[in-house]
């Protein structure tokens, strides 16, 4: 399809980053992406929440606001409540922030983040974390020259950016015209390791809106987001066994001299979803409960077979992923109560829905690298007594 400025489907908008763009704030920036443009500001108070008092921990969080005049039709000012859309954008760039940082260089000290959109024309929360890290580098290069700072709590670089699918093609970086349309959209939010260069996963929103998401375009996205040795597709779990795995993600080794996979299923039929679906809006209760009670025994037989197919250790984690393509069908998974649970009891898979991967991926790998750092002091400790 032809974008707008005729950029191609895997480029980026042009983005400028103006730093000390306020005099007040100990960090600011105005940071454009094509036509969005936020003001990010990081403020410093010498003080930490309740629960953080006498830990000699800082804290960071942060704000998200778009202003009147940002958007063709004026939007109104929030006072008081927050709606829910600002709440949830202020949450991940909250969270986002934390994961490049160690508070505990921090001090008892909390650090406001605080992201007004003056002109939205789509990205407007990735633009916010990508600024939002600029400005609270540049706060935490002031303390430091103020020596109120002795160590910089910045440990990892972050950026985020969004990507999508629009009349069936895969876009990175929408603008609002095409966001406005897209079938399926997700945001993405890295981290680079400032010591070791090795990216990770903070979080991956994606969310089918006009449909489900394809097997084939959650791999598309996926190429055009991460390096090309961070997954693979119809990969073998086993040295030399066949292709098994829509996807793997590869995660850091085990001591063992060989790679371990993430295994991730996305083949779940549709079939009983669709039909819980049309129960859901011309059927009788006795149909709803049927179709739903079709709908887990099919999850239920899938998930044994996926286990059985992919789960592989020590070649692969303990554990595979159960992707399910909408919103809607991991909505109506969890609501089947206990039905989760008892798929990872029984069989071993994780169930994940567009908005959950992130979260499963990020904790899995601080498992694998906790368990890494322990078998190689183990190895060390040997080494030592060995002499």
């Amino acid at each position: 399809m032809t974008r707008p400025n005729n950029r191609a489907e895997n480029a980026l908008r042009p983005v400028d980053i103006i730093p000390h763009y306020t005099e007040m704030a100990p960090g600011s920036v105005l940071i454009e992406c094509g036509r969005t443009r936020v003001i990010c500001t990081a403020s410093v108070e010498e003080s930490v929440p309740p629960f953080l008092k006498g830990t000699g921990k800082g804290w960071l969080t942060a704000e998200y606001a778009m202003l009147p005049g940002s958007t063709d039709r004026r939007k109104q000012r929030e006072y008081g409540k927050r709606d829910g859309r600002s709440v949830e954008i202020q949450r991940l760039i909250g969270r986002s922030l934390r994961a490049c940082c160690d508070l505990t260089r921090m001090g008892e000290r909390t650090i406001y983040l605080d992201c007004d959109v003056i002109q939205a024309d789509g990205g407007t929360r990735t633009a916010s974390i990508t600024g939002s890290f600029v400005a609270l580098c540049l706060a935490v290069d002031k303390l430091m020259r103020e020596g109120k700072m002795m160590d910089s709590p910045v440990v990892r670089q972050l950026a985020a950016v969004s990507c999508g699918v629009v009349d069936e093609s895969t876009l990175l970086d929408l603008e609002y015209v095409e966001d406005s349309r897209a079938q399926v959209d997700m945001n993405l939010v890295m981290t680079r390791d400032n010591a070791t260069g090795e990216m990770e996963y903070v979080e991956i929103q994606g969310t089918g809106e006009g449909r489900t998401l394809h097997k084939s375009e959650l791999g598309t996205l996926l190429a055009q987001m991460l390096a090309p040795d961070q997954y693979a597709q119809h990969a073998p779990v086993r040295p030399g066994g066949e292709p098994a795995a829509d996807y793997v993600v590869v995660m850091p080794g085990q001591g063992h001299g060989h790679t371990v996979y993430l295994p991730i299923d996305a083949s779940l039929p549709m079939r009983e979803y669709t039909e819980l679906r049309a129960a859901l809006e011309h059927g009788s209760r006795e149909d709803v409960e049927s179709a739903r009670g079709l709908l887990e025994s099919a999850v239920r037989m899938h998930a044994r077979r996926m286990s059985e197919k992919l789960i592989a250790p020590p070649y692969t984690t303990d554990y595979g992923v159960l992707f399910l393509s909408s919103e809607g069908l991991y909505a109506e998974v969890l609501r089947i109560s206990g039905l989760a649970e008892r798929i990872q009891s029984e069989s071993r898979m994780v169930i994940a829905g567009p908005t959950t991967f992130a979260a499963l991926l990020q904790s899995l790998q601080m498992g694998f690298r906790s368990l890494a750092i322990e078998q190689r002091t183990e190895e060390i400790a040997q080494l030592l007594a060995a002499v």
